[in-house]
């Protein structure tokens, strides 16, 4: 009301009183009341009595009955109910479509566990076959390496003629020559499955070696770990595409992978 009646004629209340209607009228007289409000019966006997007056009120272009308040304020009850009802039932259809996705996700989890004790169980003769056929391959690699280095000579060659093995043999190399002596290897799938190689499905398996080593002038131990594999080409009799990188480095192992059509019939992500 007080809006529009500003709206209306640029007139600002500030302050509003509770008045009977004679008051009220006395007041409006005496130019002290500039803004009435009531009901239609009220304002009809004001109206009148200005009329005789010589006064001439005007009617703001706002009304409000009783039953127009008691409507709206029901359709305002209703519209808020309404609201609450629909936030939550957004809330509630929120948790089912969380509870459904958590139930999805635990039961591909449980095909993919599944799945991969069955590859496990098929594949395991052979992948722990070729992991110690590596774990092989590379103590030859560490012999030449240490025979080379007992005689004083031709470690170059040594390393040069074990390049199939990447870093490895200079690694090792390294290694010895700082002090360090080979104790042991830890020898574990990483993963095997499928490769493409030449228009051709293959055998791809990758181990991790942890090596081993003590050093007794610093009296202390070294692991490090390699993951080293190849494609397994049976129509030839041949290993190809090999890899040799440190574990950290995963990277190098997924664009092996990815370079080579990898398909995996060991390692699902389950452990």
């Amino acid at each position: 009301m007080l809006l529009a009646l500003q709206f209306l004629n640029g007139v600002t209340i500030k302050n509003t009183t509770n008045l009977s209607l004679d008051v009220a009228f006395r007041q409006t007289q005496k130019d002290r009341c500039a803004f009435i409000y009531g009901s239609g019966k009220t304002l009809k006997k004001i109206l009148d009595a200005s009329q005789n007056s010589g006064l001439t009120p005007s009617v703001l272009p706002v009304w409000a009955t009783a039953s127009g308040i008691a409507k709206r304020s029901k359709e305002l009850q209703t519209k808020q109910a309404n609201k609450a009802q629909s936030k939550a039932e957004r809330l509630a259809q929120l948790k089912q479509r969380q509870a459904e996705e958590a139930s999805k996700q635990r039961a591909l989890a449980a095909q993919l566990e599944e799945r991969q004790k069955r590859y496990r169980l098929e594949n395991g003769a052979k992948v722990a076959s070729l992991v110690a056929a590596i774990d092989a391959a590379l103590k030859g690699v560490r012999d030449k390496v240490d025979g080379a280095l007992g005689e004083r000579r031709n470690l170059r060659s040594a390393i040069a003629n074990e390049q199939f093995w990447g870093n490895y043999p200079a690694w090792y190399a390294d290694k010895r020559m700082k002090g360090w002596q080979f104790d042991s290897t830890v020898p574990m799938p990483k993963d095997y499955g499928t490769a493409k190689w030449n228009g051709r499905i293959v055998e791809a398996v990758t181990a991790q070696i942890r090596v081993l080593m003590k050093n007794r002038k610093l009296g202390k131990y070294s692991d490090d770990c390699w993951n080293v594999g190849y494609l397994v080409d049976k129509e030839f009799s041949m290993n190809r595409e090999p890899f040799t990188q440190r574990c950290e480095d995963a990277d190098a192992l997924r664009a092996w992978q990815a370079g080579n059509s990898f398909e995996t019939r060991w390692d699902l992500g389950i452990k």
